[in-house]
This record gives C-alpha cells, structure tokens and sequence, in this order.
C-alpha cells in the first residue's frame, strides 16, 4: 500500500479554504464529518462482515472522501488500495480485513484529530 502520513500532521484545509475561509463554515463541514464518519465506519464493518462488497465499495468511498476533503490523502490512497485489491477480487477476505482494521484504527486517529481541530477554530 502507501506510506501515511504522519498521523499527527495538521489537517490540510486548503481545499475548504477555496470555499470559504470562515471558521464557522470549516466547524460546520467538520461536525458533518464527525457525525458521519463512524456511521460509514460502522457500516463498512458490518457490510465486510456480511461480504457485501458493493456496500463494502459504497462505504470505502464515502471515508475517502471525507479524509480527502480534510486534507488527509495519504488515507484516502490507502484507502484505494483496499478498494483495488477487493475489485481486483484479490486476496479477499484475508488480506482485505488486516487492511480494514487498520484503517479502523487510522480512522479513530482521524476522529479524535477532527474533534481537536474543531476546539481550535471555536
């Protein structure tokens, strides 16, 4: 897969900067994000579970777009490659549930980075 980021690195907001710089409006996107998030992370487990692999596809999407909109490509890459290796029908399930749990963990990382991003724009 990719080499991530360092798990610590600021939030790159240059993308909702070209909307708008208001601070209310980054909080607004970002209370989107924390409120989404673990419901897309929830269903992307239970739909591996189930080897739902469309809805699988579906919810590996939805994370990627919300890390790339924060800034956080290097999880978004990472994410496409769980989504090649599914589509490619590639090592399915093994490989596949090592590469999601630890985009679980990364996601919690991103979680808990969102909500002290958000302390610092109030």
């Amino acid at each position: 897969m990719t080499s991530l980021q360092n798990i610590n690195a600021p939030f790159d907001f240059t993308y909702l900067h070209s909307f708008s710089r208001d601070n209310d409006f980054l909080i607004e996107i970002i209370d989107l994000c924390l409120i989404n998030t673990p419901l897309y992370m929830e269903s992307l487990n239970s739909s591996f579970a189930k080897k739902e692999l469309e809805r699988v596809i579906f919810f590996l999407y939805r994370i990627k777009s919300t890390t790339s909109v924060m800034g956080r490509n290097d999880i978004s890459i990472y994410i496409c490659g769980i989504e090649k290796k599914i589509l490619e029908g590639l090592s399915y399930p093994a490989e596949v549930a090592s590469d999601i749990a630890v985009l679980t963990d990364l996601i919690y990382l991103f979680y808990i980075q969102l909500e002290e991003a958000r302390q610092t724009l109030v």
